[in-house]
């Protein structure tokens, strides 16, 4: 049995080519896309994170000055000069 061979022109090859190449560079670019817009996404969550953590802490400070304030282990600032003049 004789198999048929496909016979091409070498525009044929060269367009048959030059859309492999083009689809390939398609789905390059769409997972660099993803991959981008992933690390935007993360970075904006991680910073979120941050700013979060950073208000919690102030506000942690700030409620163990006011204990430390009301259990008389502080003086408010300027206390010890009898106060702003």
């Amino acid at each position: 049995m004789l198999s048929q061979q496909a016979v091409y022109s070498r525009t044929e090859v060269d367009a048959r080519i030059q859309a492999a190449v083009a689809a390939a560079e398609t789905r390059q670019d769409q997972k660099t896309t993803q991959l981008v817009h992933e690390l935007v996404d993360r970075a904006d969550q991680e910073h979120s994170s941050r700013l979060i953590a950073e208000n919690q802490i102030e506000q942690l400070r700030e409620l163990n000055y006011q204990q430390k304030l009301q259990d008389g282990a502080l003086q408010p600032v300027g206390a010890e000069t009898g106060g702003p003049r």
